[in-house]
């Protein structure tokens, strides 16, 4: 993810007043977890990520918490 892209969506909704709370994105292969760049971007955004493996159309939501990564429960409804 383009940290400029993600930098001007928390701008564009401290503008309207909303809060930011949780990113998503893909990744092309089968795995739903965070690589290190995600990592590295969990650091600067401390928020929830939603990552999608695309051939496993597998989902997982994660946060880095005091430096360890927690897998988040999915509820769908």
């Amino acid at each position: 993810m383009d940290p400029r892209g993600v930098l001007k969506a928390y701008e564009e909704a401290r503008s309207r007043g909303i809060d930011l709370v949780g990113l998503y994105h893909t990744h092309p292969g089968f795995l739903a977890t965070p690589s290190h760049k995600d990592l590295r971007g969990m650091e600067l955004w401390p928020i929830p990520w939603l990552i999608i493996g695309l051939l496993s159309n597998d989902a997982k939501a994660w946060i880095l918490c005091e430096g360890f990564l927690k897998e988040l429960r999915i509820r769908w409804i």
